[in-house]
């Protein structure tokens, strides 16, 4: 039996990637998967990156992620926040960063696990439960497991031959309360089961850290759990 972890979407929230690594190892999780986006919106990037990359998850490109490295500070989504994260990351952050694949395949015991950010062919596209798109995309991979992130909604669906799992997110919570969520694969053989781990935390200091930064919305974001 192998239990894996999967997160995403930590957005420079290092006190939730903390939160969840600790609740990981109360849980006798053995591999860590990361589905992108591990900064942005929030003020603790080289920080969150330097974690990460300590606890040897494996770790895939978001659309965050790409942005910062390719200096897109122009675009309408959250122009200063990018430029923030890019000012205060490493240079050997920013390179890890730009390292990072956009898709990447494990296999564990018997089972293949896809990595995607969005959808497999996109990773700026929307995923969510219930939907033709998600269908399609399952229903199309050749994987046993489909993992993806980006909506920031956690959801696990079982398709014909591929379980679909969405791990919600670490750092930006959408699901309206301030938790941070985390998917957990227990493996056995070419069975897998998914659960949805829910971790409580303090958010202040994340929360007084982007006031103090000048991002008021993305600490009354964080502090309701909601995208507005």
């Amino acid at each position: 039996m192998t239990t894996i972890g999967v997160v995403s979407d930590i957005h420079a929230n290092i006190d939730a990637l903390e939160a969840v690594l600790q609740d990981m190892k109360q849980k006798n999780v053995s591999m860590i998967l990361c589905t992108g986006d591990i900064v942005g919106y929030h003020t603790f990037p080289d920080e969150t990156v330097k974690r990460l990359r300590d606890s040897g998850a494996i770790c895939i490109r978001g659309n965050h992620d790409n942005d910062v490295v390719n200096k897109m500070f122009n675009i309408t989504r959250s122009p200063d926040i990018f430029r923030f994260t890019y000012d205060n990351l490493s240079d050997e952050s920013l390179q890890w960063l730009e390292n990072l694949l956009f898709e990447q395949t494990v296999t564990v015991e018997d089972v293949s696990i896809q990595l995607s950010h969005g959808s497999p062919t996109d990773i700026e596209e929307y995923l969510f439960e219930n939907t033709e798109e998600m269908k399609r995309y399952a229903d199309a991979c050749d994987s046993d497991v489909l993992l993806s992130g980006h909506t920031h909604f956690p959801c696990v669906v079982q398709f014909d031959t591929t379980l679909f799992v969405n791990s919600g997110s670490v750092g930006k919570p959408k699901i309206g309360k301030p938790v941070a969520t985390w998917a957990s694969l227990r493996i056995n053989g070419s069975r897998v089961e998914a659960t949805i781990n829910e971790v409580v935390y303090d958010v202040e200091r994340v929360a007084v850290s982007a006031e103090n930064a000048g991002y008021d919305r993305y600490a009354k974001q964080l502090r309701e759990g909601k995208a507005s």
